[in-house]
């Protein structure tokens, strides 16, 4: 294996880590109005919002809800039209509550804000889908740190709830809850979600201590976790769908890419992974040469893309957000494929998008549709 592809694998491992965010999808969706529950804290900092009618009645603890309370810190309360009952602030997660509490559906529960300079703080919601009412905290970032992230709870009528926080999701110094509660005064301790715990009452959660010593990331984010009814208890199982490549966007020149086999990465092994590029280019009139560049980025420009009619290709988009890692793959014939191995260890829910790209003989681009390549151990 050349020197070029082994310093690939070893920045893409090491970025990997740290890239996980693909779990997670806040489009769609309309933003709530939260209402400030302090004099001098505005609503992004602490708020609460109105009563939302899931359209439907949520089975937990024994009965049923139709309502939900959503607070700025990362918590949802579900209530049947009313305020909710033993709602705490700023970021203080109580999962247990006394008896009459509301149940509460911890979805990254810490002291969080909206008031970083960066991108729009919102919060929304969306319930497009029937059966389901998916709730979204999009760009807050821990009190007094910058780094925003989002994350998100899908509470279905079956009682399952699913929660999906981004790999940027860090907590730098505070405590942070994850995880769902019947509330009333339940008795119930933290669990390690990572190990797929079951619980025999109607809570299941996990406490990351961070003061004083700080957590980092907890070692959940960049995944969905999902809490399945069982029988007065819960289990939970944690996945966002199985590795796969997925087209999206469109080529140009009539160039095109795909991808296989799918982009299994488990403990002890991985896979290599051909991308076939379609229809490239003559490098120049009479060379017999087909000369193309795969380009691998840990991040993506969603479709439609960018148009790159800055750079003499019009009717080409780009679709990969940075250059973060290249292969060229020169042949004599204008199909051809470049392999790539994934080593064992990449963390579940990692996300590459590739790319390809070539030159045209009279000057300007081809480029091809992009792949999202999703990685997970199955």
């Amino acid at each position: 294996m050349s020197r070029k592809i082994l310093s690939l694998l070893g920045a893409i491992t090491m970025l990997a880590a740290v890239s996980q965010a693909q779990c997670l999808n806040t489009s769609g969706g309309t933003a709530i109005t939260l209402t400030p529950t302090g004099i001098v804290y505005p609503a992004d900092d602490e708020g609460l919002s109105a009563p939302l009618p899931l359209g439907f009645a949520f089975p937990i603890g024994g009965g049923t809800f139709t309502h939900v309370v959503v607070e700025s810190n990362g918590v949802a309360y579900l209530t049947n039209g009313g305020p909710a009952v033993g709602a705490t602030q700023f970021g203080f997660a109580d999962m247990i509550g006394v008896a009459g509490d509301s149940p509460r559906i911890a979805a990254f529960w810490t002291d969080l804000e909206g008031l970083n300079a960066g991108t729009a703080w919102q919060i929304s919601v969306d319930t497009s889908v029937p059966g389901a009412f998916k709730i979204n905290w999009i760009n807050v970032n821990e009190f007094a740190e910058l780094g925003q992230f989002s994350f998100q709870a899908v509470l279905y009528s079956s009682g399952i709830v699913d929660l999906t926080s981004a790999a940027g999701a860090a907590v730098v110094s505070l405590d942070l809850t994850i995880g769902i509660s019947a509330g009333n005064g339940v008795i119930a301790s933290s669990s390690d979600l990572s190990a797929g715990p079951t619980s025999t009452v109607a809570a299941l959660y996990e406490d990351f201590i961070g003061f004083p010593t700080p957590v980092g990331v907890a070692d959940i984010v960049g995944s969905t976790t999902t809490f399945i009814p069982a029988g007065a208890g819960y289990t939970v199982v944690r996945t966002c769908g199985a590795a796969s490549h997925t087209a999206y966007g469109a080529g140009c020149s009539g160039m095109s890419l795909s991808a296989s086999p799918a982009p299994i990465s488990t403990a002890t092994s991985g896979t290599t992974v051909v991308y076939a590029i379609s229809n490239i280019p003559v490098f120049a009139p009479g060379s017999g040469l087909y000369v193309a560049l795969n380009v691998f980025s840990l991040g993506q420009i969603p479709a439609p893309g960018l148009d790159l009619t800055f750079l003499g290709a019009p009717g080409c988009v780009g679709l990969v957000q940075s250059l973060d890692f290249t292969q060229t793959v020169v042949g004599t014939s204008p199909n051809q494929s470049t392999s790539f191995v994934l080593p064992a260890g990449i963390p579940a829910g990692t996300q590459i998008f590739v790319q390809a790209a070539s030159l045209l003989a009279t000057g300007g681009l081809a480029t091809s549709n992009g792949i999202n390549s999703l990685i997970q151990p199955f």
